[in-house]
């Protein structure tokens, strides 16, 4: 019995495809990169450092991704001297710094100048900041 509406008459075999399935050598289609979009840095932390991030973060009411993410893209421009600290990556919790891509360049160059990773290099960045900002310096 046929249905009045025809998309109901089909059998499944008949089903039509989507345009990226039709073509069968054809390439995957690349998505487009958004222009502002940001890269994600997870730093490590001691205990005593994500408390002071945390108490500095609120007492500029932002998140701690947030003041952390700031501090770490403001001390990327001033291009100052970073001491060398004490790197720790099996500290379990991290924090999290979303930088834009002119920052995360930055970092990218430091991270080889100083022959480390991105997440070592943003690490020394961090800790010199947090330093600064809570008067340790």
């Amino acid at each position: 019995m046929k249905s009045i509406n025809p998309m109901f008459n089909r059998t499944p075999s008949q089903k039509t495809t989507s345009n990226k399935q039709s073509k069968p050598n054809a390439e995957p289609v690349q998505r487009k990169k958004r222009s502002d979009a940001k890269n994600d840095v997870k730093i490590p932390l001691s205990l005593e450092q994500r408390q002071i991030l945390k108490q500095l973060a609120k007492r500029h009411r932002m998140s701690a991704t947030t003041y952390c993410s700031e501090l770490l893209g403001l001390f990327l421009r001033r291009r100052t001297d970073f001491r060398l600290v004490e790197y720790s990556p099996t500290n379990k919790k991290s924090v999290h710094a979303k930088l834009n891509t002119s920052d995360y360049d930055i970092l990218f160059e430091y991270s080889i100048k100083w022959d480390c990773s991105l997440r070592q290099a943003a690490h020394r960045i961090i800790t010199t900041a947090i330093n600064i900002e809570a008067g340790g310096h």
